[in-house]
């Protein structure tokens, strides 16, 4: 099974910037976290069915710069351009099994240990 999990917008400046600019059209933006070893850091719009928007910034650009996750080195690059939607993300229910029919047919995959440090 496939399903959309989150889209992923790019941002140059703090990601709170999110929930300040929606918040006045009554939509919540959480805090998401940092992700202490990408340099990265977001927030987090959820809908009812558990998708959500992220929008992704970089907190540390020491960090992000050595980064080897391709999210981070897309971020780096497409921000060159501007902020903007970076990559669809997608839920799935076996993602070793993914993984391996995506390989099988030519597709290079990785799969990463996503970690976030929240405030509480």
């Amino acid at each position: 099974m496939l399903k959309i999990d989150h889209v992923v917008h790019f941002l140059d400046r703090d990601s709170s910037c999110a929930a300040e600019a929606f918040s006045t059209e009554g939509i919540v933006v959480a805090a998401g976290g940092s992700h202490e070893r990408w340099g990265t850091k977001n927030s987090l719009c959820y809908s009812a069915d558990g998708t959500y928007i992220e929008w992704l910034s970089i907190e540390n650009p020491d960090i992000a710069a050595d980064c080897d996750n391709p999210l981070i080195r897309q971020q780096i690059s497409d921000l060159k351009k501007g902020e903007g939607f970076g990559q669809i993300c997608l839920r799935t229910n076996d993602i070793e099994q993914l993984a391996e029919s995506l390989t099988v047919k030519g597709f290079s995959c990785r799969i990463f240990d996503g970690q976030r440090k929240k405030t509480d």
